[in-house]
Parts: C-alpha cells; structure tokens; sequence
C-alpha cells in the first residue's frame, strides 16, 4: 500500500524516452574509457531485487544493458536486510502504526545525537513522503546507535511479520539469475555487503563491509565497480575511498543529482554523479 515503485509500463516508456533523447552506451565500457561520451548515459539499480531480473530482460530484448548493484549478504543469508525491512513495515502497515511499534522499542539512549545534527536536513529530501514515513527512515537508518540498529528493527520486523524467509524468496535476487544476467551483459557490482552507512562503522568494520562484498563480486567479474548505500555524500569518507582504490574498484556511484563530466574522470572515479530515475519524463512513482 505505502511502497513506493515504478510500474513496468511506465518504465519501457522511460527506457523508449531515452533512447529517443539520448545515446545508450554499453556499460562494459566505463571500465575502459577515459571521458564522457557526448548525449549518453547508462542505467543502474540498486539492492539486488527480484524485479530487477524482468528489468534486464526488457533492457536486453531493447538491445541495452545496465549495471545491477547487489548488497552481498543477500547470497549468504536468507535474512532481509535492515533497509528493506524498514521498507516493509512501512509499506504494509503505513507510517502512523510503523511509528507507534517503533516507541515501544525504541530508548533515548539509543539515539545518536552527533549523527542526528550530522544528517538532520541532508536526507530524503526529494521524497514526497508524510513526515511520520520520513521520520521513522530517518530514524532507523541515521539516528539510531549502530549498536542498537539490528536489535530495534528487527523487534518490529517480527512484531509485524512471522516468516522472514517467506519475504526473502520472492525479494532478492538469486545467485543463479545474478549469473545468467551477468550472460546477458548486465555489469554487476558491488553495493557493500549489508548496505549500511558507512560513515556510521568503525573503520574495521568498514574494510570488513567492503573487502568481503568486492570478494563476492569478483565470482562473477574481474571488472569492479561500487555504489554507495544511501548514496550521499555523507554516506562515504577518504577512507572508503582509499579502500576502494586498493581492492582496485574502478568507479564507483553516489547520488549527487548532475551530469558526468571530463573532471569526473580525472579526479572524481569513485565517487561519480548520477540522477534519479524521478526526475524524467515517466519516472514519477506510485505508492
């Protein structure tokens, strides 16, 4: 009910609208090039859904690729991810209900009040969600303690929901569709291994987050590239971005709303801009 998405019809309108507008390009390429190419752009999804398997059928049939960011965990664990289950919760059972579970477990003790000031104003900005449904993202993906994060959503994931692995089936990608779309010349890459903030961990634990998930990736290629969870600039620090140059990621995503340009190349690889899908003709979600 309250789950945001693109419906398939008005997403074979956008693709038909951008091959009319602009000049698709094969994403193999990025990992050679050196410079945009003029009146291109490429396609990307992110968190390894099972819709994306029928996305790239329609994108291969189109004679196009795209490039499908898979968070790790999903081929090692049959749990849903903390991102989704927030997804979830919201989505049937809306944000008022969503929130009054939350006040049952949640304690001010758990709150981060640096991180709070840190992306208070700097997220979901360009959703036009009701405040409750903001606030109860914000909360469990920004504000709350790491250390409390997995323990509180998962109270109200199973306060809501008896049977995880039912979600977990008919959600993810599987190893096997993950294969036969890398075929098809889809690029696959990385999108950590349990898409938390990165700016939120320890730096051991954002070496474990990376190093484990660039492992997996290199199962289905040589060719590396990354997207940030959450995606903003604060989502990333030198760190993140010194480590990704070491596991010889080649590019890497965020979600600065602009065009790539030549200085992206020289200076900015692995933290390249892209647009959301929203801002063009066609892309408005339903609910």
């Amino acid at each position: 009910r309250y789950l945001n998405y693109l419906r398939e019809d008005n997403f074979v309108k956008q693709v038909d609208y951008f091959k009319k507008s602009f000049k698709f390009f094969d994403c193999n390429q990025l990992f050679y090039i050196n410079k945009p190419i003029d009146n291109s752009l490429f396609l990307t999804f992110d968190d390894g859904l099972k819709c994306h398997y029928k996305v790239h059928k329609i994108l291969k049939k189109k004679g196009i690729n795209g490039i499908f960011y898979i968070p790790t965990q999903i081929l090692e664990k049959s749990n849903i991810l903390n991102v989704h289950k927030i997804h979830l919760i919201l989505a049937h059972h809306g944000p008022k209900k969503s929130f009054e579970i939350l006040s049952k477990f949640l304690e001010r003790k758990m709150i981060n009040e640096k991180d709070k000031q840190k992306f208070k104003g700097k997220i979901y900005q360009n959703q036009n969600d009701v405040i409750l449904f903001s606030q109860f993202k914000k909360i469990l993906n920004y504000y709350i303690k790491i250390s409390y994060q997995d323990e509180v959503i998962n109270k109200i994931f199973n306060y809501f929901f008896a049977d995880e692995k039912k979600f977990f089936e008919n959600f993810y990608l599987s190893e096997k569709e993950i294969i036969e779309m890398r075929k098809n010349g889809m690029v696959i890459g990385s999108h950590s291994h349990t898409h938390k903030i990165l700016t939120k961990l320890k730096k051991l634990q954002i070496k474990k987050e990376l190093t484990k998930s660039i492992n997996i990736m290199k199962s289905f290629s040589n060719d590396l590239t990354f997207c940030y969870p959450y995606g903003g600039k604060k989502s990333y620090n030198d760190y993140t971005l010194n480590l990704l140059k070491k596991l010889k990621v080649k590019f890497a995503l965020s979600v600065e709303s602009r065009d790539i340009v030549s200085n992206d190349f020289k200076k900015n690889l692995l933290k390249l801009p892209r647009y959301d899908c929203n801002q063009f003709k066609f892309g408005k979600v339903l609910k």
